[in-house]
């Protein structure tokens, strides 16, 4: 698991946080009641992990290891006189929380990617408080040229109320403050919502760059059948306001599974508001569909993964449709080429990416060529250097840790429009 540090845009970063971590958190408790004189064995993947027994008062208790992630176990009792019973329950633990007592910091520094910021900063603190709830503090730095700059000091505490429930509060200092609520007893099952309310009052502001107000986010994802992964639905809405109006967006999907095709369809909403002037809502429907490699298609092609999509708008106009072939080409390497239409571009846009997985790094080459519009090659090498003090070596591994990323294009030379800052925990 990676630790939790923010993904500034800078030029350096310390941190005391390992670059993989442990996946055992730590013990949480568990207590119930069955007739005195039983024994309980507790059971991870058919592992005993624990056992105790049953008091006189009829209550038992005992400390089960956990891990980030969910923790199914099973708990097998056992009766003086040959009785069996079996309680099946899941752990669940959020990969935002820290084993408790543990401290970790982060801080980052350098130039900004994008218009309005020059040069940015980070302080981040974090620590376990218990089993259940992990504290961070820190402070957001960004440095304009003629605005002057701008310090969000920001507080927030994440914890598991309950195994099902996790909530979230954060406040940023002339930002924003934000509450959020997830309740997801297995893997089947996940509902989330979230407020956040802005905070008004500064110039350009660089953590609200769309001026809002406020914002209300909700999603869901329902699998009805454990056994049958590929059958679920999904959901999420959000709606957000603005000093001149507001903005709603609702998507609503599923999946299944016809033979050699997973089929994910969709419908989704827009609606706009602006004060002073009528609402416009924009209704799509569309689906993705992915073809899986098929044995008697013959040699050439067996090995061919297919997907396409397509939307439509009001049932009416085209908006969307997309097909993309894949194959390996080597056991280390995957070729893939497609082809996208989007209305109220010019034509379609034709793709080609090739990808290597080899033992220390990863490569990745992608051509893109719009009609009627300049091509562009982007080339991405990932790879780790890791060192083993015990052994005193240093090997190379795939992996994020070191990125180098190099772009070229027949466009003339103009400003970078940039991206928005996000604060990302891994």
């Amino acid at each position: 698991m990676l630790p939790f540090v923010h993904h500034l845009p800078g030029d350096w970063r310390r941190t005391n946080a390992p670059f993989l971590r442990p996946s055992l958190v730590g013990t949480v408790p568990y207590s119930g009641r069955l007739p005195a004189g039983w024994q309980v064995e507790v059971y991870r993947g058919g592992e005993l992990v624990a056992f105790d027994s049953v008091a006189m008062d009829g209550s038992f208790a005992t400390e089960l290891p956990v891990l980030y992630g969910e923790n199914p176990v099973d708990l097998v009792a056992y009766g003086p006189f040959g009785e069996t019973r079996t309680i099946s329950r899941t752990f669940r633990v959020s990969s935002a929380l820290l084993p408790k007592g543990r401290f970790e910091y982060a801080l980052s520094g350098g130039g900004c990617r994008f218009a309005p910021c020059r040069a940015t900063g980070n302080l981040d603190l974090r620590y376990g408080l218990s089993h259940r709830w992990t504290a961070q503090a820190g402070v957001d730095a960004f440095g304009r040229d003629s605005l002057g700059g701008l310090w969000h000091p920001y507080l927030s505490a994440i914890g598991s109320v309950t195994n099902s429930w996790t909530v979230q509060l954060e406040g940023v200092r002339r930002a924003f403050v934000r509450s959020g609520v997830n309740y997801e007893p297995s893997l089947n099952l996940r509902l989330f919502g979230e407020y956040t309310r802005f905070a008004g009052g500064v110039a350009e502001p660089i953590l609200n760059p769309l001026n809002r107000r406020s914002q209300v986010s909700l999603s869901g994802f329902f699998r009805p059948d454990a056994h049958r992964d590929f059958l679920y639905l999904e959901g999420s809405a959000d709606h957000a306001t603005t000093a001149s109006g507001s903005t709603a967006h609702l998507r609503i999907g599923a999946s299944s599974q016809l033979g050699p095709v997973r089929w994910l369809p969709y419908g989704r909403m827009e609606r706009e508001a602006v004060r002073g002037a009528a609402a416009t809502t924009r209704s799509y429907a569309g689906f993705t569909a992915f073809l899986l490699p098929r044995v008697g298609w013959g040699r050439l092609l067996r090995e061919v993964w297919v997907r396409t999509g397509f939307e439509i708008e009001s049932l009416r106009r085209p908006s969307l449709a997309t097909l993309t072939l894949a194959r390996p080409v080597t056991p280390t390497t995957r070729l893939e080429v497609g082809v996208s239409w989007m209305r109220g571009l010019r034509g379609a846009s034709f793709n080609l990416s090739l990808s290597s997985f080899l033992r220390s790094v990863r490569s990745f080459t992608t051509v893109d060529a719009p009609s009627g519009g300049p091509a562009a090659l982007t080339q991405m090498v990932q790879g780790s250097v890791l060192y083993d003090r015990g052994a005193g070596s240093v090997s190379l591994v795939a992996g994020p840790s070191l990125p180098l990323r190099c772009r070229r294009a027949r466009a003339p030379a103009g400003p970078d429009p940039g991206g928005q800052r996000q604060r990302v925990l891994g």
